[in-house]
């Protein structure tokens, strides 16, 4: 019995150490599986749950907002006439900044008076889209009467206003403002705002025929308070808006004829041109806006049968000179007077037409002759030393046999003195250069053979 009790002495040992390996060893499998799973925490990418990932935080968020439309209002235009229905539009989108824009002016009948629809629409890369839609007022403008040739009046019998106020200048600067507050923007061009004033004077003031034209303030001032008026206050409002929008401007008016007619010279960038928001006669219609002189020449000529001297206005005493002006005309002393060429590159030709309207002598002057003179005087002899029967010659007689010029001597050289008896009788150095009616070629000019 004891042995049998050894032995199990033995194999409890034995079952223990086995139970503790196994023990040592699960612990050993459960820290592996626990540093694994650690370090496939450490090197896993976040949970998308957890934070954004980079790539979300670069991309832009989405584009749901469509562009704006910038510019466009409502337009009004005589009949007959033409408009430009993107001056001063454009569509700006926030991401995308500027995108194209599409006009629909089908409906729009411009030979016919009434109100036209004309809509804007504009699209940005995301595909959000804008649209508005203005109006076009299309309008008849009653022209000057062509029955009675001595007398700008259209036959509308005027209504009774109350008294005008006294009529200041801040005032007319005022109404102008807010006028032009709705007709222009800053976007557009000099040319684009002065075509928008010329539409709003030529649509806005109704021809009557008469006006008060004792002051420009009071003729604009009625025509934008009255919408009425002749031609001083189509030309008076027109003065207003153009001086207010800053766009250079000459005032012209009617020389010679029956009656008295006003408009402008204006300058928006490329030279003078004429403008004139008046309507014309009837018979004789005219789109006058920025009209160079040869266009408003072959008017005046056309329409002579019915209004003499049409555009004829003082052309020595105008400060600037009109894009079209003939080379004749141009001024020959004063070169402060700067003409701007022609924005389509054409040169200006004379009028063939017109020139019987002209005041006399404008068309006909001609340039100076140069004169052959070169260098100062020269020395003139005394006149004891000089014969006495050459000095009483007239001038024609001088003009016989070769002469010298006194005017081509070098600086400082001495007068040559007279020629002997033999000789054809020289020019006294003390008499005027010779007349005009000698030709060039019998003029002696020194070093004549050396350039032969």
């Amino acid at each position: 019995m004891p042995g049998a009790k050894k032995g199990n002495k033995q194999g409890s040992g034995g079952g223990a150490g086995v139970a503790l390996l196994l023990c040592l060893l699960a612990a050993l499998i459960a820290l592996v599986l626990f540093l694994y799973r650690q370090q496939g925490w450490l090197l896993s990418p976040p949970s998308p749950t957890s934070a954004p990932s980079p790539t979300s935080e670069s991309s832009p968020p989405p584009d749901t907002e469509p562009p704006v439309i910038e510019g466009p209002h409502d337009l009004t235009v005589a009949v007959g006439m033409t408009l430009s229905y993107r001056s001063g539009v454009s569509a700006v989108d926030a991401v995308d900044g500027l995108v194209p824009f599409q006009i629909d002016a089908s409906a729009v009948n411009l030979s016919q008076a009434g109100k036209y629809p004309v809509i804007y629409r504009a699209e940005d890369k995301s595909g959000n889209r804008a649209e508005t839609t203005v109006t076009v007022t299309v309008v008849e403008v009653s022209g000057v009467n062509d029955d009675d040739p001595t007398a700008d009046v259209s036959g509308a019998v005027e209504p009774s206003f109350p008294p005008l106020p006294e009529v200041t200048q801040e005032m007319v600067d005022e109404v102008s403002d807010q006028i032009l507050a709705k007709i222009v923007t800053p976007s557009m061009s000099q040319w684009e705002q002065a075509r928008a004033i010329y539409n709003y004077v030529h649509t806005h003031v109704k021809y009557v025929g008469s006006s008060d034209k004792s002051s420009w303030l009071i003729g604009a001032y009625v025509g934008f308070t009255r919408n009425r008026g002749d031609c001083y206050n189509y030309f008076a409002c027109s003065k207003a808006l153009l001086t207010r929008a800053g766009i250079p401007n000459v005032d012209l008016y009617r020389v010679g004829g029956g009656t008295d007619h006003y408009w402008q010279l204006v300058n928006v960038g490329n030279g003078w041109y004429h403008f004139d928001a008046c309507p014309h006669p009837d018979s004789y219609p005219l789109n006058s806006f920025l009209l160079d002189e040869m266009a408003v020449r072959e008017y005046t000529e056309k329409c002579a049968p019915i209004r003499s001297n049409y555009y004829v206005y003082d052309y020595e005493n105008c400060p600037v000179v009109p894009v079209g002006t003939s080379l004749e005309e141009l001024p020959q002393e004063s070169e402060s007077v700067e003409v701007t060429a022609d924005p389509l590159g054409e040169q200006s030709q004379d009028p063939e037409d017109g020139e019987a309207l002209l005041p006399p002598g404008v068309l006909e002057a001609t340039s100076p002759e140069p004169s052959m003179s070169a260098g100062p005087e020269p020395t003139v002899q005394p006149p004891a030393e000089l014969p006495a029967e050459p000095i009483q010659a007239p001038a024609e007689e001088l003009s016989d046999g070769p002469t010298q010029d006194p005017a081509v001597l070098p600086p400082g050289e001495a007068v040559p003195s007279p020629a002997p008896a033999d000789t054809p009788t020289p020019v006294p150095e003390t008499e005027a250069p010779l007349p005009e009616e000698v030709p060039p070629a019998e003029i002696e000019i020194p070093g004549k053979e050396d350039l032969l």
